[in-house]
């Protein structure tokens, strides 16, 4: 990406890294216009989990995966952006009650997170991406409407 924009901030006490990638649409844009072929979401799920075991190598977590977060670049590869909910698997940490769990996107959330009330982990990020692609290729995560009808088709 040539035309990459970014600036260095403290936010809320912490430091932040800010990028804008001019050109450069994200798969909820493209889906916008048209949903992927079969070919184009498996390379996008084998460059996403890529992507995705670079960062679980370092024991982070997006735990806010949603085609919005996931930008294309002009060859169609995957950028992952949007970082606030991200966590440090290693860091120690106080465990949240259900509501601090529940931060996110629930149409991308998997069901031991959504229902169970478990921490986003490595495997629910998998779930997010998976949920993603299959929306880019089919119009929704799951048969229906995002409400009841997520809900009913995620506990099944």
């Amino acid at each position: 990406i040539k035309d990459v924009r970014q600036d260095f901030g403290i936010v809320d006490r912490q430091y932040r890294l800010f990028m804008m990638y001019e050109g450069v649409e994200s798969l909820a844009d493209r889906m916008g216009r048209e949903k992927l072929s079969e070919d184009e979401a498996l390379t996008l799920l084998q460059k996403g989990l890529g992507i995705l075991g670079q960062l679980h190598s370092h024991e982070i977590v997006h735990r806010d995966l949603k085609p919005s977060n996931i930008r294309l670049d002009a060859d169609g590869n995957p950028i992952l952006v949007d970082f606030g909910l991200a966590r440090d698997l290693t860091a120690r940490t106080q465990t949240g009650s259900l509501g601090i769990n529940l931060l996110g996107s629930y149409q991308y959330m998997a069901p031991e997170v959504l229902f169970r009330g478990q921490k986003p982990g490595k495997a629910a990020v998998l779930y997010s991406l998976g949920a993603a692609i299959l929306e880019a290729v089919s119009g929704s995560p799951f048969a229906g409407d995002r409400t009841a009808a997520t809900h009913d088709q995620a506990l099944k």
